[in-house]
């Protein structure tokens, strides 16, 4: 399945190479799984590309791209569970002083570079500084800001937006047909970004979690005991999920609350089709509990670390919302 994220900035891209305007280091900036590194890989076949309308996806640089196989496009640090070290950094940047194989340009592009060491960001500012002419660096971050300000200053930067929500909940209907029915909640709950809303496709338990987890978080409008039940909801009494269900947890949650918040204010909700669950549980409280609530939550998530006690801080985290609720 091929999707791209920021329509706007891929046709800026493109442009670039049809006015032959193409810049030497670009840092496509936007949400993990927004589609970075699939618009990268679109633009290095379209700057490739022999055939009319780039990337025609018949000639033979793009049957090269789509096989993974061209020579002149290197890749670094796409595998989010390790990122790249100072050497290996240094050994791509030293392959663009390589003069290309089969195009006029080579691409690098670095994954993650966001979350690269500043040693290996300043390795990677040396070439930045002088690059060779054949070449074009793409640097994809969740945030720009996390790369050195030197590195920013020598690139062009190009964001990429979220999608539209309807315009995500139409492809998803039509490429996902078998959640049709929740094209507009995983429209809603990803915010617009395709690649989180994919994903959530392909998790078959996502859907019976969100279910029990708010089952869970309206019984805290009760006895104190739901604080227990919440907490199991979020994997405590076993080994430490891992952090991919962490996240989900806390995006649920995240979500349950400030739905309650939405109910309060008859606002759209982005769990509409769990209204009824929502609105009861708003009714139990006030906005200023639902706000610290939230509050709660946020800070809770984001000062975890794998140090801490896991089952310790979600029973600590959930018991603080209960006391919210019933202050």
């Amino acid at each position: 399945m091929e999707y791209l994220a920021g329509q706007t900035a891929m046709k800026t891209l493109m442009e670039d190479i049809a006015q032959n305007r193409v810049r030497q280091s670009y840092i496509f900036d936007g949400a993990h799984n927004i589609g970075k590194l699939t618009a990268a890989k679109r633009f290095a076949a379209a700057l490739h590309c022999k055939g009319g309308q780039r990337p025609c996806g018949e000639c033979d640089a793009c049957k090269k791209h789509a096989a993974a196989t061209h020579p002149d496009v290197l890749i670094l640090g796409e595998d989010d569970d390790t990122l790249p070290s100072v050497s290996e950094v240094r050994d791509i940047t030293a392959e663009l002083y390589i003069r290309p194989l089969l195009a006029d340009k080579k691409v690098c592009i670095i994954d993650n570079a966001g979350k690269l060491t500043v040693q290996s960001q300043n390795a990677l500012l040396k070439t930045l500084e002088e690059p060779p002419a054949s070449s074009v660096i793409i640097l994809l971050a969740d945030s720009a800001r996390n790369l050195l300000a030197t590195i920013r200053s020598r690139c062009v930067h190009v964001e990429f937006e979220p999608f539209e929500q309807k315009t995500l909940a139409d492809y998803i209907e039509r490429n996902v047909p078998e959640y049709a029915s929740e094209a507009e909640f995983l429209a809603r709950f990803s915010g617009g970004v395709i690649g989180k809303a994919l994903a959530l496709c392909g998790e078959g338990e996502f859907f019976k979690l969100r279910k029990e987890l708010y089952k869970a978080l309206l019984a805290l409008t009760g006895s104190e005991s739901s604080v227990f039940a919440a907490a199991e909801v979020f994997g405590i009494n076993g080994k430490r999920p891992g952090e991919g269900y962490i996240d989900t947890c806390f995006d649920l949650a995240l979500s349950f609350f400030g739905d309650a918040a939405r109910a309060k204010l008859s606002q759209t909700l982005v769990n509409e089709d769990m209204r009824e669950e929502i609105a009861q549980f708003a009714s139990c409280v006030t906005m200023r509990a639902v706000l610290n609530t939230v509050d709660i939550l946020s800070k809770t998530r984001a000062g975890l670390n794998i140090s801490m006690k896991y089952d310790l801080w979600t029973v600590d985290m959930f018991t603080k919302c209960w006391e919210e609720i019933h202050d």
